[in-house]
């Protein structure tokens, strides 16, 4: 997963912003994402015009205030992180349904998880399929002759919701969220300039012109910076953090529905005890 690399139409100069992005449920750490890069305007879908983009952004304290608020309102999203933060790493590709009741699907790999593994979780209609490293579910399950990894290849293991005490906690949800819980200090915040471009290709495909965005910067010069969308919806669209790592939203409101593996790639618990047994 490539980080933002910052190559705008406009100068985002580096700034600070206090950060400490804490993942609830996996152990604190955070996302963070995909690469900047630079290019001319983004344009609409063919079908709409493009956005009027102002030349300058809203203040820090009018623009952060706006976006926390659209950001708890999200109902979709698409995250790309990497986060390197206290001798640990993780990388988080996750989209979906931000309901609590919602579908998405979330891939973890890392340090977080022990020797470097990785889970892929979709949750989708009540139940959770889960794939995952020989590390990860013997942190989960006790499988210390990483059976079940060899068991189960390629395909997902089906987990009724009732029985993915933990798995739940890591949720889409759980990584937005990092965003609303932090108390970012808008009065050390630089008003932007002419917005730039982020490019968003890692995270959505069909979107090959990135995303316009302000990038507000801190007088403390710390390389941190907050990007919120410059269409006139003022959401967030993801921080650059040296100390912490980097983080990409994108598709807000618009990401895909999530549906569940097929029957061919999922194998249930009761087959999986089966085949461990045999």
């Amino acid at each position: 997963m490539k980080r933002f690399t910052r190559t705008t139409s406009a100068s985002l100069s580096a700034g600070a912003l206090a950060l400490a992005l804490a993942l609830s449920g996996c152990g604190g750490d955070d996302p963070a994402p995909a690469s900047t890069s630079g290019g001319a305007e983004s344009q609409a879908p063919a079908e709409s015009a493009a956005p009027t983009v102002p030349e300058e952004g809203p203040t820090g304290a009018e623009a952060i205030g706006e976006a926390r608020t659209n950001l708890d309102n999200l109902e979709s999203v698409t995250v790309i992180g990497s986060i390197d933060q206290d001798g640990e790493s993780m990388e988080v590709l996750g989209t979906g349904s931000l309901a609590d009741d919602g579908n998405y699907s979330l891939e973890v790999s890392g340090s977080i998880i022990p020797d470097n593994g990785a889970v892929s979780i979709v949750r989708a209609d009540g139940t959770y399929y889960i794939n995952g490293s020989e590390s990860y579910f013997e942190t989960v399950m006790g499988d210390t002759d990483g059976q079940i990894a060899d068991t189960l290849g390629d395909k997902y293991l089906e987990v009724p919701a009732d029985q993915a005490e933990g798995v739940e906690d890591m949720t889409l949800k759980s990584f937005v969220d990092t965003f609303t819980q932090q108390d970012f200090d808008v009065s050390a915040l630089k008003d932007p300039d002419a917005p730039g471009v982020l490019d968003t290709a890692d995270a959505s495909p069909d979107d090959p012109d990135g995303m316009q965005v302000y990038a507000y910067e801190t007088n403390d010069n710390d390389g941190t910076l907050l990007y919120l969308t410059a269409d006139g919806e003022n959401q967030f669209a993801g921080i650059e953090s040296p100390e912490v790592g980097n983080v990409l939203l994108s598709e807000h409101n618009q990401a895909e529905e999530v549906q569940a593996p097929g029957e061919d790639e999922v194998m249930t618990m009761e087959e999986l005890q089966e085949a461990l047994a045999g």
